[in-house]
């Protein structure tokens, strides 16, 4: 892409702005479509895989026996290493991942795609977050290439009021349009649910990792928010924005959290089945 393109992708921004008065949902709904793909009906088709193909792609095979998780420091990843009891390196490439998947290239292709002129107007930023997931990280539902003008809005900590309906509205297109996805990653959830508990436990009561004990505390409180179910039925706010936690802290042990214990009960009716949700 030449520097004319680039600058087209801010100037249609603005004249779409210019077609109507300018209010909060407009604005939002330019943002949403400035997204690479957002209309593109193929787009949501290829990240929408309805096979277990696009989950072991994004887990296993893209990745060759390794996890790719967002870290920095040797610290957390010993924890992440007793955790996952896999290689794993400390990055993202759910860029590599997502173009790869796309466009139907190998990594090193897409590598050489997100290193060129044509991609350096735009930032990739995660739906839902949980980059310390490894079964969420990656798979190509939870991110998106946005314009570098809109990204604040995808960011939690810098979009104010504004970004709330940004990333609420955002979660909710990409619910109805990749449902398949998700209900093949909650699945993969709640089959591994017992083992990633036994593999915390474990972790916590391990002697050999030598990492500061009130770190340490912190790093674990932080990995089990990290562990989701993302509902696609039902309209709760909340559980679309923060998905349900599946893990939680009581007196000092870790266990499955009452929300979770709940969705079981009603058979994860709201993570499972068919697309209720407007």
């Amino acid at each position: 892409m030449n520097m004319d393109n680039k600058i087209d992708v801010l100037s249609e921004f603005i004249n779409k702005l210019k077609l109507k008065p300018l209010n909060e949902n407009y604005y939002i709904e330019c943002c949403l479509n400035s997204i690479m793909g957002w209309k593109d009906t193929e787009y949501w088709k290829r990240i929408n895989l309805n096979s277990q193909e696009l989950l072991d792609l994004s887990i296993d095979k893209f990745i060759e026996e390794k996890y790719y998780i967002r870290s920095s420091s040797k610290e957390s990843n010993e924890i992440y290493e007793k955790i996952y009891g896999k290689n794993f390196v400390g990055n993202d490439y759910h860029g590599y991942l997502l173009w790869a998947t796309l466009k139907n290239i190998s990594k090193k292709e897409a590598i050489k795609i997100l290193t060129d002129d044509d991609f350096k107007d735009y930032r990739i930023s995660h739906v839902w977050g949980c980059t310390k997931n490894i079964y969420l990280n990656n798979l190509p539902f939870n991110y998106f290439a946005i314009p570098s003008f809109c990204y604040c809005l995808s960011d939690k900590n810098n979009g104010g009021r504004i970004g709330e309906k940004f990333r609420l509205k955002l979660k909710k297109q990409v619910i109805k349009n990749c449902d398949k996805s998700i209900i093949l990653y909650n699945n993969k959830m709640i089959k591994l649910a017992n083992s990633i508990m036994k593999n915390l436990k474990t972790c916590i009561n391990n002697k050999e990792i030598n990492i500061e004990k009130d770190y340490f505390s912190q790093r674990i409180s932080f990995i089990l928010d990290q562990f989701i179910l993302i509902p696609i039925n039902g309209n709760d706010v909340e559980k679309i924005e923060y998905g349900l936690k599946i893990f939680e802290f009581k007196e000092n042990e870790i266990v499955f959290s009452e929300e979770y214990l709940k969705a079981k009960k009603d058979k994860f009716n709201d993570y499972l089945n068919e697309l209720k949700i407007n």
